[in-house]
């Protein structure tokens, strides 16, 4: 489960960066 929770991570630092390019 750690490789999911790693995943949320990652997705969520990606969508930080979608925002700021917004």
């Amino acid at each position: 489960d750690s490789g999911k929770e790693q995943l949320l991570k990652e997705e969520k630092l990606v969508e930080a960066k979608l925002e700021d390019v917004k």
